[in-house]
Order: C-alpha cells, then structure tokens, then sequence
C-alpha cells in the first residue's frame, strides 16, 4: 500500500490531536517575598495615620538586605549596641533570602560570592568572623570546584561558559582582542572589588555611554562574543549590554582573578550568610516594618512605622541623631541616606555621576552616587541552540 506524503501528515496530525489534553488546567504556585503592596503605598506617596507613640533611639539601619545587615554587624563589631534594623518584608535578607523543602535549602536569588581578594578586607573579615577564611585560607567546604558551568553549543557539550566550539578566525580574533582588552583594565588597578578601591576618573567616561555602544566603537562583532557578554549582563545586571554602562560591563569581567577559584556557595546560597548575621543580631532586627520619610532636620529623622503584626493604622514615631539606608533607589519616597558621625562604614566614597545607560535594578545606600551598580538578577539568554547548565 502506497501512502502518499500528504496522506501521511493528514494521519499523524489526527493522531496527534486525539493524544493532546484539550483542557485547561491551573497553574499552581505564588511569588514570595513579595511586599510591592507596602512598597505601592510608598512609590504613591499614600496618607498613613499620625504616630502614636514616639520612640528615641541613637540609629536606626532602614532595610535588611545583605549591606544593612553588615551595618549592623559592623556596628555589633565596634562595640555599638544602641540601634535597631528595620525590614520591610517578613524575612530579612533581601537579594539573599532562601527557603526550604523537606530535602534541602537552596536559594531564592543570589546563590554565590566571588572569592573576595586581599583588597575587600571588611568580606574577609566578616567571612572570618562566619568561619568561612580561617588561617588566611577558604574552607574548602565552602568552594565550588571545577567543572562549574557546561556549555551546549551547535549539539556538542563543552566545559566552560565562554563558547569555544564552532568558532571562526575572526571569532577568536576577537575574543583573543577582548581578553586582552580586560587584562589591560585589571592591570590598571581601576575595577576592584570594592569599587572605591580603585576608582579613576581616567575611566569616567565609560560610565556615560552603554556596553553595547563601547563594543561597538571597538569593532566587536561576533556573534558569539556579543551572545557571551550579553549573557554576563544577564546574569550579574539583569539587563542586556545595551542597558548595562560601559564601566559596568568592563567591571563584571576586571574586576575578578584571572584565575579564582571558586566560587563561594553554599546549598541556600547566600542566604547562608544572612542566617550567620541574623542569629548574631537577634532583637536588633525587626522583620514585617515599613518606614516612612518624615521631617529630616539636619541630624535627625522622623520615620513612621506600620509593623505587620499591629493592627493596620498603628504607626510610631522614632527620633534618631543617625540613620543609615540600605533600600533599592526605585523607593522614591526614601530620604537620601545620611553619613554616620564617627560610624561610618568603611572609606567613605567620593561621589560619582549617575550613568546615562539604563539596568533594571539599581541599589543605592550609606555611600551615595557611584558607577551603574545593580543587584544580581539570574537571566537565561539563548543563542544558536545554547544554554547555561550550572553543575
């Protein structure tokens, strides 16, 4: 029996469709750590009741994400006690949060930390106060060993992330000419970890244009390079290398060893060192607690309060001589963060322009204007059938 081809494609489509569910079914799950409800009422500028009771306390630390965290245990590490950080959501955290199942904890976000080099000693000090550097050496248990990454490209698996297979002449030409532009840029010493380490104005300019357009203006045009680079904005800024400044696109790869090893991870991520720093700092820390700008005289900050566990209206007043403010600049009711007299945290930093390239998120806090710098956001970015696996 002869069957012809559109004999053929006629049969399976019908099969095909007897086999397919033709119902719709619920997609089952929520967001978590979701608090744009409170964060609404705050971008609105809405009305909140008049404060009923009036609390004095020396400072108070505004967010309770990772950096506020630090404030804290850095005042904890000087001896100050008087203070207390507030939290917006009902878990601390931030960018770090974590949460469980009944088989391990993992990561709701930022899930590493590059090993931090002998110039970010306020890391290392806080990793050896968590028992993470002992002796000036990493606790292997706490490095994630090679292979880290797989690529799958043009149907073949290769080690590394940084595409090697099918690559043309002019492809390596190109990412031979990029590495060896990031190697001039390390050299320099201007890109650290932290940034005001070794920030020049020499490299200023490189904060007013995209990373796409400096790519551009330096002839790099290869597919895959701009695929690989495009994926590292991805994956640190969550935004493509057209919204990324240049400085930041040059910082994500100068800024890093040549050769670290590896990153430090644990199962819930960096959530790990937000359980170290809220076990240390125990009732300073008050989770589920919104605060409102109110009158700033030259030293002194009125917030209102909405705790999540008072009734809706129940609002305080809290008077402070300092306050520091770690929060995302998308807050734009959020006072301007104000240095601590005799508290500050580390160098305090010369004041930068704002980039003119755009990134999908921005954090802002005690140290003021600096380069384009924005909190890790995990993309997925395909091109020509490849992926990223982490191992």
């Amino acid at each position: 029996m002869k069957i012809t081809r559109r004999d053929f494609c006629a049969f399976g489509s019908a099969a095909l469709m007897g086999l397919s569910v033709k119902a719709d079914r619920a997609i089952s799950g929520s967001f978590v750590n979701d608090s744009f409800q409170m964060g609404h009422l705050l971008r609105d500028r809405s009305q909140f009741p008049a404060a009923r009771e009036v609390v004095r306390i020396p400072a108070v630390i505004v967010g309770g994400g990772i950096a506020g965290l630090s404030a804290a245990w850095r005042f904890q590490k000087r001896g100050f006690s008087d203070f207390v950080l507030l939290e917006m959501n009902n878990q601390a955290g931030g960018n770090a949060r974590w949460g469980e199942n009944q088989i391990t904890s993992y990561p709701w976000a930022a899930h590493y930390v590059p090993v931090p080099d002998k110039q970010a000693e306020y890391v290392r000090e806080l990793f050896t106060d968590l028992g993470v550097l002992k002796d000036g050496k990493w606790d292997e248990r706490y490095l994630c060993f090679a292979p880290q990454e797989h690529l799958f490209l043009y149907g073949r698996w290769q080690d590394g992330i940084e595409p090697e297979i099918g690559l043309t002449p002019a492809d390596r030409e190109q990412f031979q000419r990029f590495n060896d532009a990031v190697r001039a840029f390390r050299a320099s010493g201007s890109f650290t970890v932290p940034m005001e380490r070794g920030w020049s104005s020499k490299y200023a300019d490189l904060d007013k244009m995209s990373f796409a357009a400096w790519l551009q203006q330096n002839s790099f045009n290869s597919k895959l390079l701009l695929w690989y680079l495009n994926y590292a904005c991805r994956d640190d800024y969550g935004a493509l290398a057209a919204d990324t400044s240049a400085w930041a696109g040059v910082h994500y790869f100068s800024s890093r060893a040549p050769e670290e090893k590896g990153p430090i991870t644990w199962p819930e991520g960096n959530g790990w060192i937000t359980r170290q720093l809220l076990a240390r700092l125990g009732k300073f820390a008050r989770t589920g607690q919104m605060a409102l700008p109110g009158l700033l005289p030259t030293l002194h900050l009125n917030p209102c309060l909405i705790p999540a566990q008072k009734p809706p209206g129940t609002t305080s007043s809290w008077t402070l001589p300092h306050w520091v403010m770690w929060t995302p600049c998308i807050s734009p009711c959020a006072p301007l963060p104000t240095r601590l007299s005799g508290l500050s945290i580390g160098r305090w930093p010369k004041a930068h322009p704002r980039p003119t390239a755009r990134c999908c998120w921005k954090k802002t806090g005690l140290t003021g204007k600096r380069p384009s710098s924005t909190i890790w956001n995990e993309c997925i970015k395909t091109f020509a059938n490849a992926f990223h696996a982490s191992m």
